[in-house]
């Protein structure tokens, strides 16, 4: 029984997702794109506090472009800031307005295609099913089909993302 659910679960996401492949790979981009921001910005952070406290900055090649310490103290680090910050802001906002746009073009095509189907189906079978229940079935069916794309599949790239990139950052900043 669980088999089947995979199955169906495939299937549905190879109808939904398969039309749009081009806005679901530059959705997943971005994902991957936010959660590198999400990592970089506490260490840039890091460094413009360590900056501003007066120890000395770990960043060889900051010190090679900028001679001077209070360029990089007082400019580079603090735009670093605001610019990482902006950023991330940027790209979480594109990542939510392209998830749910995607989700939102799911449940039309789904919609539709259920629409079709029940047109299809013969006048003895509408005799006998009640059509609330069938349209109250129709509406909650694609609602949670398209939560589970947007709630369930997207946060699901998300972590594959992000706990691979989290461990090399890791590792990068404490080889020691």
């Amino acid at each position: 029984m669980e088999m089947s659910k995979f199955r169906a679960t495939g299937s549905l996401l190879k109808y939904c997702l398969k039309p749009r492949l081009k806005p679901l790979i530059i959705t997943i981009l971005l994902v991957f794109v936010f959660n590198i921001t999400e990592l970089l910005f506490p260490k840039v952070l890091q460094l413009y506090i360590d900056a501003v406290r007066g120890e000395p900055l770990r960043i060889s090649f900051l010190h090679k472009l900028y001679s001077s310490d209070y360029i990089l103290k007082l400019v580079i680090l603090p735009l670093c800031v605001l610019a990482i910050g902006g950023l991330r802001w940027l790209l979480s906002y594109q990542r939510t307005v392209r998830q749910s746009y995607l989700g939102q073009e799911v449940m039309r095509d789904l919609r539709q295609r259920i629409y079709a189907t029940v047109q299809q189906l013969s006048f003895s079978y509408h005799d006998r099913s009640h059509s609330g229940t069938l349209i109250s079935n129709i509406i909650d069916d694609v609602r949670f089909a398209a939560q589970f794309l947007e709630n369930g599949i997207f946060p699901l790239f998300e972590s594959l993302f992000f706990i691979p990139i989290a461990y090399i950052v890791l590792f990068w900043m404490c080889w020691p």
